[in-house]
C-alpha cells in the first residue's frame, strides 16, 4: 500500500518575507515547498527538479527582472503538467494597530 501523496508547490516572488509566510502556511497544511527568490532562482529550481515533481506554481505577478507570466510560461514548458497559479499580490498590506481606549 502506497504512503500518503504529497504535494510540491514552488512559490517564487522576489520578496523572503513573503516567501516565508507563504511556505510557513503552506507547510502546516502538508505540502511540500519550495521557494524561490526572483525569476531566475525559480528557473533553476525547476531545471534540478525531477520531471513532474513540481505540482503547482504559485508566483507573484510582478517582480523584477522575469514577471510572473514568463516565469509561469517557462516552468510550465519544463514541467507541462504543472498547474499555475499568479496570485502573489502583497503591496497593499498595511499594519494594524488598536485605537487606545
Amino acid at each position: 500500500m502506497a504512503g500518503p501523496t504529497v504535494i510540491t508547490i514552488l512559490v517564487v516572488d522576489d520578496d523572503s518575507a513573503v516567501l516565508e509566510t507563504v511556505r510557513d502556511g503552506l507547510t502546516s497544511f502538508g505540502y511540500e515547498v519550495l521557494t524561490a527568490e526572483g525569476g531566475d532562482a525559480a528557473l533553476q529550481i525547476a531545471a534540478e527538479a525531477q520531471h513532474g515533481s513540481i505540482a503547482v506554481l504559485l508566483v507573484d505577478v510582478v517582480m523584477p527582472g522575469l514577471n510572473g507570466p514568463e516565469v509561469a510560461e517557462r516552468v510550465h514548458a519544463i514541467h507541462p503538467d504543472t498547474k499555475r497559479l499568479g496570485a502573489l499580490r502583497t503591496a497593499g498590506i498595511v499594519s494594524v494597530r488598536r485605537r487606545p481606549n
